[in-house]
């Protein structure tokens, strides 16, 4: 009889859900986003944010995503001097 294995199984990794229209949207603090194209340059508070179903053009030096909750989020070809994720959910 085959042992089973004792290690964990690997991430499933899928595409995020995202619809085909996102809106325009301003990165902030505590920001509420759903559907929205975020372009972030310089230093981006998005602490405790809650982002579902976005995309964020990221060419910028820090990006604070502390306490965040991401939720089928792309992050296409991001150029970032830092990335703050701690606590973040995603």
């Amino acid at each position: 009889m085959a042992r089973s294995s004792d290690a964990p199984a690997g991430p499933r990794l899928s595409a995020p859900d995202l619809p085909p229209d996102l809106t325009p949207a301003y990165p902030a603090r505590a920001a509420d986003l759903m559907a929205a194209r975020l372009d972030l340059s310089g230093a981006v508070d998005l602490a405790h944010a809650f982002l579902e179903q976005c995309v964020l053009a990221a060419d910028a030096e820090i990006v604070d995503l502390t306490g965040a909750t991401l939720l089928d989020v792309d992050i296409p070809g991001p150029r970032l001097a830092a990335l703050n994720l701690r606590d973040a959910g995603i």
